[in-house]
C-alpha cells in the first residue's frame, strides 16, 4: 500500500509538472509498473509555455504572479515602441500621416487625373515659346542664339493661351498692360475736355426736367388740380432717369482716364503686375511679362521702383505725373486668387534683378524636377515626396511641377497609401496587415526599411499568444482575476488578430469546462466513485493537482488506490487462471478489502472462476464461516480440506498458520 501511494504522488507531480510547462505526457503508466524519467516521456510543442525547471505547482504559481506585475510595464514600453514607429513613418511620408493637415494644392496636384496633365503639358510648352519669342535668356531656349525678339509673335501666342483654364486670365492680363503701355503716349486732355462738356450740359438737362416735374406736381388754384397729368408726369421722369444714366456713364469713362500724360503711372502699374505674378510663384508668366516690358522700353531705365511692392505706394498715390492723384484707378491685377507678395520674395530694384530672380527659381524648379525623376527610378519615393512637396510650396504655378507624369505621380500616391495603411494598422494594432504592408514597402521603396515594423508586429503577436497561455495555467491555478489580466492584455494587444482572439475564446471555454470538471470531480469524491475517478484521470488529475484543498486530494488519491487495486487483484487473478490455477487466482479476488469484493468485475470474475473451483470454495466458506464464530480449530479444518484442492495457494497457507497460534493460546 505504500508503495502504491509513493507511485500515485509521483504520478501527480509529473501531472504538476504537465500543467506547469504548458505540455503533456504522453500516456499513463499503472501502479505496477514504475515511472520513467520525466524527460523521456515529455514533449514540448512549439511556443509553449517553458520554464527550464519547477519543484512544483507554487513555484509556477509565483513565476505567473510576477509575469502579471509586468503588465503595467509592458504596456508602457509598448507605448514608447509605438510612437517611435509612428514618428518613423511620419517622418517617412507627412502626406500620409496627417492628410487632413495637408494643403489641398498638394492634394490636387497628387490626384489630377491624367488628361489634366496632357493639357498642361501643350500649355505650358506654349507659353516657353512665346518666352523663348521675347528673351534671348529664355531657360527654355533650345538653341544657343537668337536673331529676332518678335514680341508680336509671343502676343498672338498668348492670345491663343487665354481660353484654357490653367492660365486663369493672365495671358489677356499682359497683353492687355503692354497694350496699355503701348498706346500710353497718347494725351487724353482733348477727351477729357469733352467729357467735362458733355457731363455739364446733361446736368444742365435733368436739373430742367427736374424742374418742370416739380413744377408739373404742383395744385393749380383754379381748376384745383395738378397743372401736370399723371402721363406727363412719368414721362418727365422717365427723361430724368435717362439722363442720369448718361452722365453715370461719362463720369465713369472721365474715370478710366489716369492723367493727362499717363506713362510714368501705367510704367508703375505693369511693374506692380510683375512683382505680383512673382509673389504668386507664377514665374514663367512673369518673365514673360518682363520681356514684353523691356520691348516697350528698349533701352530705357530699368529700375524697379519700391512701389511696385504691396505696402511700397500705389497709383492713386500722387505717382509722378499725377496732378491730383485723386483718379480713383486701379493698378490691373491677374485674376486669380492670392495676388499679394509671398513672404519669400525679396524687394529687387531693378528689372534685370527680378529677371535674374525668376531664372534661378526657374532653374531650382527644372533641377527638383530631375531629381523626382531619379528618385523615382532608384525607389527614393520618401525623398521625392518630400521634394514633390517643397516644390508645391515653391514652384506651384511651374510647369516643373504642373507636367509631371500621372504615372510618376501615381507611384508616389501608392507609396504615400501604403505609409498611411502602415500607420493606420500600427494605431489598431493589427500586426498581421502591418507584416504584409512592411513587405510591401520594402518592394515599393528602398529609403524607408521595415525590419523593425515587421519585428515590433511579430514580437507582439507572440507576447499575445503567449498571455493566452499564461492565462490559462494561471486559470487552473485558481487565480482567475490574475488570468482576466492577462487575457485582457492580450485582447487590447491585439484586439483584431483571429489568432489571438481564438485563443482567448479557447482559454475562456476551459475556463467553463473546467468549472463543469469541478462539479463532476466533486460528485465523483462524494460518491466514492474510484472507477470514474480513475478513468477519468486525466480530466480530474490537474484540477486535484493545482488545488489548495489537501482533504480533496487526498480523498482522490485513495479513490485512485482502491480502482488501482481491484485492477491490480483482477489482472493477477487472470494471470493464475491461465497458469491452471483457478483456486488461486479466485482467492485473489476474495481477499479484496470491502467493499472492493463486492466490486461488479469481481463478482463476475469470481463467478467465472467458481465452475473450476466449486469444492475449494465450499469448504473455504465453511472455514470463513467458522472463523468469524470464534472457532479457529473448525476454521483450520474446514481450510486444511479447501488446500487439498489449491496446494499451492500461498495466502491460505498463511491464513492456517494465522488461526493454527490463536488455536493453541485458546487451549
Amino acid at each position: 500500500m505504500l508503495m502504491r501511494q509513493l507511485k500515485i504522488k509521483l504520478f501527480f507531480k509529473a501531472i504538476s509538472y504537465s500543467l506547469a510547462s504548458g505540455v503533456t505526457i504522453c500516456r499513463l503508466y499503472s501502479a505496477d509498473v514504475p515511472m520513467a524519467n520525466p524527460a523521456s516521456v515529455i514533449a514540448t510543442p512549439p511556443g509553449s509555455v517553458v520554464v527550464n525547471s519547477f519543484e512544483s505547482v507554487e513555484m509556477e504559481k509565483l513565476r505567473m504572479t510576477k509575469e502579471i506585475g509586468k503588465l503595467e510595464r509592458e504596456e508602457a514600453e509598448f507605448k514608447e515602441g509605438s510612437i517611435k514607429l509612428q514618428k518613423k513613418l511620419i517622418d517617412a511620408s507627412a502626406s500620409a500621416a496627417t492628410p487632413a493637415n495637408l494643403p489641398s494644392d498638394y492634394s490636387s496636384f497628387i490626384n489630377a487625373p491624367s488628361k489634366n496633365v496632357n493639357r498642361s503639358v501643350y500649355y505650358y510648352g506654349q507659353l516657353q515659346e512665346a518666352l523663348n519669342q521675347l528673351t534671348p535668356a529664355s531657360p527654355y531656349l533650345a538653341r544657343t542664339t537668337i536673331d529676332t525678339v518678335s514680341p508680336v509673335r509671343a502676343g498672338e501666342i498668348l492670345k491663343q493661351m487665354g481660353n484654357f483654364e490653367e492660365d486663369e486670365g493672365i495671358s489677356r492680363t499682359i497683353l492687355n498692360q503692354w497694350s496699355a503701355k503701348e498706346g500710353s503716349v497718347r494725351d487724353d486732355a482733348a477727351r477729357m475736355a469733352q467729357l467735362n462738356n458733355d457731363i455739364s450740359q446733361l446736368e444742365k438737362e435733368r436739373d430742367r426736367l427736374q424742374w418742370n416735374y416739380n413744377q408739373g406736381g404742383k395744385i393749380n388754384p383754379l381748376t384745383e388740380r395738378p397743372f401736370a397729368n399723371d402721363k406727363d408726369q412719368s414721362s418727365l421722369l422717365e427723361q430724368t432717369e435717362r439722363v442720369k444714366d448718361q452722365i453715370s456713364e461719362l463720369v465713369k469713362e472721365k474715370g478710366s482716364f489716369r492723367n493727362f500724360v499717363n506713362t510714368p503711372l501705367r510704367k508703375l502699374e505693369f511693374q506692380q503686375f510683375i512683382v505680383q505674378l512673382a509673389a504668386q510663384e507664377r514665374y514663367i508668366h512673369a518673365l514673360i511679362a518682363c520681356g514684353f516690358y523691356r520691348n516697350v522700353f528698349p533701352g530705357g531705365d530699368m529700375s524697379l521702383s519700391e512701389k511696385a511692392y504691396p505696402g511700397g505706394g500705389s497709383a492713386n498715390n500722387g505717382a509722378p505725373g499725377n496732378a491730383g492723384g485723386n483718379s480713383g484707378a486701379t493698378p490691373a491685377t491677374p485674376t486669380s486668387a492670392g495676388a499679394t507678395a509671398s513672404q519669400g520674395l525679396p524687394v529687387i530694384s531693378t528689372i534685370t534683378g527680378m529677371e535674374s530672380f525668376l531664372l534661378n527659381r526657374i532653374r531650382d524648379a527644372k533641377t527638383d524636377r530631375e531629381s523626382v525623376e531619379n528618385m523615382l527610378k532608384s525607389k527614393q519615393l520618401s525623398a521625392a515626396e518630400s521634394l514633390l512637396r517643397k516644390m508645391v510650396t515653391t514652384a506651384k504655378y511651374q510647369p516643373e511641377l504642373q507636367t509631371f507624369a500621372y504615372e510618376e505621380r501615381q507611384v508616389v500616391q501608392e507609396y504615400t497609401k501604403t505609409i498611411r495603411q502602415l500607420t493606420e494598422a500600427l494605431n489598431s494594432k493589427d500586426w498581421p496587415e502591418i507584416e504584409k504592408l512592411s513587405d510591401k514597402l520594402e518592394q515599393e521603396s528602398t529609403d524607408v526599411g521595415a525590419q523593425d515594423l515587421k519585428a515590433f508586429a511579430k514580437e507582439n503577436r507572440q507576447k499575445s499568444l503567449l498571455w493566452t497561455r499564461m492565462a490559462e495555467v494561471v486559470m487552473r491555478g485558481g487565480d482567475m482575476q490574475g488570468a482576466e489580466s492577462l487575457l485582457d492584455a492580450a485582447r487590447k494587444r491585439s484586439p483584431t488578430d483571429a489568432q489571438v482572439s481564438e485563443a482567448v475564446s479557447n482559454t475562456q471555454d476551459k475556463t467553463l469546462t473546467d468549472e463543469k470538471l469541478k462539479e463532476q470531480l466533486d460528485q465523483v469524491l462524494k460518491s466514492a466513485d474510484y472507477v470514474q475517478a480513475f478513468e477519468r484521470m486525466g480530466e480530474f488529475a490537474p484540477l486535484v493537482a493545482s488545488a489548495k484543498d489537501e482533504k480533496q486530494k487526498s480523498a482522490y488519491e485513495v479513490l485512485i488506490d482502491k480502482e488501482k487495486s481491484v485492477k491490480a487483484a483482477l489482472e493477477k487473478s487472470s494471470s493464475l487462471q491461465q497458469m491452471s490455477a483457478p483456486s488461486d487466482a479466485w482467492m485473489e479476488l476474495e481477499l479484496l478489502p470491502d467493499p472492493l469484493n463486492k466490486d461488479k468485475r469481481v463478482l463476475e470474475r469470481k463467478s467465472v472462476l467458481a465452475t473450476d473451483c466449486g469444492q475449494f470454495i465450499s469448504s473455504y466458506g465453511k472455514g470463513k464461516k467458522y472463523e468469524a464464530s470464534g472457532k479457529p480449530t473448525l476454521a483450520i479444518t474446514w481450510y486444511l480440506q479447501a488446500l487439498t484442492n489449491a496446494p499451492s495457494c500461498t495466502m491460505l497457507k498463511d491464513k492456517i498458520k494465522s488461526l493454527s497460534g490463536e488455536a493453541l493460546r485458546k487451549n
